[in-house]
């Protein structure tokens, strides 16, 4: 891109255009990462660009004209929450679920105990719907809703984006076609997220970091809020999602420091990218996996989520960062059914194992992990293993 291009009113109508279709190219995303947002709004502004938007929603209130979109290009980086409880509500049912227990097994020998209470908030006219669980795709709503909240600009004008922009950033791209059945689901699931009020009293977790000297200091200890709140609306026969607020089950993380951070290229799984030393994507190649599934993301949302939060914490804790862990295919598995509780792995197996191997291949060749193994077994009832490194 040269500097006349930069300089001339037409690049911008194109780029302007292509920005509001989410329908940008590398070139232009390469800009958007090189300019300083400041300076970026001002030429835009400058050229006509139409980054806010001033309208009427279905209450008829009106909207300031500085209420700013969010487009998926505007979102670099994605946080996945790692606490003990959000792992928790995605491997056990939602009403089982009290609390956590926060202490080590020494410390619990010594008499110690702290916990982290959960609590679904019900009453005579609000419950929870039927049939109704937490899973890796109601974490990565709350995940990215949270990631886009991060930047301060998103969060003082209004924290809006069209539902298509949404689905997109969640599976880590700045364009893809999405079909209205997917649109339709995801506003269903966010109405859903928007009834839902829980509380989270992290009081015991306070006082137990309070004790350890490398423990994150928590000045915050208690939530209670709507699991995601949200409101839809439609502009131009296109459906918005605002984000009101950081969803609790984020804070808290946020708040404990335990969170881990991925550039959003990662969450692709279609792509492999290749970055410059300053993050600028230089070249993207086709991966095995052609098209995305539930499953898919699934998969991956399980390593990323906690198995590599354990292996980084394995590699701290030996001071070796060629260390491994072994994970047993039965954790994954019930896993897998916890999020589609339709899923029969007994009849599935070969299929789960195959996306398996497909998935790892795709994280360590965008540099999540070093290396895996997906044949490890071990004792004479064969326990069969994935290794990571």
């Amino acid at each position: 891109m040269t500097e006349e291009e930069k300089r001339d009113p037409s690049f911008f109508e194109g780029f302007v255009k292509r920005l509001q279709d989410g329908q940008l190219n590398l070139a232009d995303k390469n800009y958007i990462l090189n300019m300083d947002r400041v300076k970026l709004n001002e030429m835009l502004s400058k050229y006509g660009g139409r980054l806010v938007i001033k309208y009427e929603d279905d209450t008829g209130q009106n909207y300031p004209s500085d209420t700013l979109i969010v487009y998926p290009s505007a979102v670099n980086t994605l946080r996945y929450p790692t606490t003990k409880l959000s792992l928790t509500l995605l491997e056990s049912p939602i009403q089982s679920i009290e609390g956590v227990n926060l202490t080590t097994k020494a410390d619990l020998e010594e008499g110690m105990n702290y916990m982290t209470y959960f609590n679904i908030i019900e009453d005579t006219n609000i419950k929870l719907p039927e049939n109704f669980e937490f899973t890796s795709k109601v974490a990565r709503y709350i995940d990215v809703v949270g990631s886009i909240l991060e930047d301060p600009i998103a969060r003082e004008h209004g924290g809006i984006i069209k539902v298509r922009h949404f689905i997109n950033t969640m599976n880590g791209k700045d364009a893809a076609p999405v079909r209205d059945e997917k649109i339709e689901e995801v506003i269903n699931d966010l109405n859903t997220l928007a009834t839902i009020r829980i509380e989270i009293d992290a009081r015991g977790h306070r006082d137990y970091n309070a004790l350890k000297k490398n423990k994150h200091k928590i000045s915050v200890p208690y939530y209670s809020d709507y699991l995601l709140a949200t409101r839809i609306m439609m502009i131009d026969d296109d459906y918005y999602m605002q984000m009101l607020t950081f969803p609790p089950l984020y804070e808290y993380a946020k708040e404990t420091g335990q969170m881990r951070t991925y550039p959003k290229y990662m969450i692709d799984l279609t792509r492999v990218h290749t970055v410059d030393e300053l993050g600028t994507i230089i070249k993207e190649e086709k991966t095995a996996i052609t098209k995305t599934s539930e499953r898919y993301e699934n998969i991956r949302d399980f390593f990323l989520r906690g198995e590599l939060n354990r292996l980084e914490q394995m590699k701290k804790k030996s001071n070796n960062r060629n260390a491994y862990i072994d994970i047993l295919y039965s954790r994954l598995y019930s896993f897998l059914e916890k999020q589609d509780p339709a899923l029969n792995v007994s009849k599935r197996k070969g299929t789960i194992d195959e996306q398996v191997r497909k998935v790892l291949q795709v994280l360590k060749d965008k540099g999540a992990i070093t290396n895996f193994d997906c044949d490890i077994s071990k004792g004479t009832q064969k326990k069969y293993k994935i290794r990571i490194k």
